[in-house]
């Protein structure tokens, strides 16, 4: 997983991130989508993390999300819904899995699933 660490330094600094986008992908991001992984550029702050495909799904720790309102981008729906179920277990306070055939939302522990 890139990027959590940054987040990490930033919420304990006391920096409030209004979203995490945890996006799942095949290759490492480039060093700008890194050095670039938090934003407040375009209103509220929107931090990014990846995780590849050469990452074990069950040893991800999510601690950095706990509390926070989290969006796990994915384009393959099996895999989404693993990192998803994963994420859920570190209780953030809202959390979103999109994919292109399907939108899971859960609030409040309260799931809802929309397919497109």
């Amino acid at each position: 997983m890139i990027g959590q660490d940054a987040i990490v330094r930033a919420r304990l600094a006391g920096i409030r991130v209004d979203r995490i986008d945890v996006i799942l992908s095949a290759e490492r991001p480039d060093a700008l989508a890194q050095q670039y992984s938090i934003d407040d550029s375009h209103g509220p702050l929107v931090a990014d993390c990846w995780v590849l495909d050469s990452d074990a799904v069950d040893t991800l720790d999510f601690r950095f999300c706990q509390g926070a309102a989290v969006q796990v981008l994915a384009d393959d729906m099996v895999r989404g819904s693993l990192v998803f179920d994963r994420l859920m277990a570190f209780r953030p306070a809202r959390a979103s899995l999109v994919t292109p055939g399907m939108v899971v939302v859960n609030a409040d522990d309260q799931e809802t699933t929309w397919e497109l």
